[in-house]
């Protein structure tokens, strides 16, 4: 399953699933440097894996969408 790091809440990572599942996990379980916006993938919802290509690509297209929708 792939999870984007959402928001950061007391020292707990809020990440949201590609099926719109919320998991909340100790900021400590991401790498350091975690940013927003980072994807992760996780098997076991204990351990999580920086994809940093799916990040990128994810980023891009966000990007991508907001100048088509803003025409910049």
């Amino acid at each position: 399953m792939l999870y984007s790091f959402d928001r950061v809440e007391d020292n707990i990572a809020v990440l949201i699933g590609d099926d719109n599942t919320i998991l909340n996990v100790n900021l400590s379980v991401l790498y350091d440097g975690a940013t927003v916006g980072d994807i992760f993938e996780s098997y076991d919802k204990l351990s999580f894996e920086f994809l940093k290509e799916e990040t990128e690509k994810r980023k891009n297209e966000a990007v991508s969408l907001h100048k088509k929708l803003f025409k910049k």
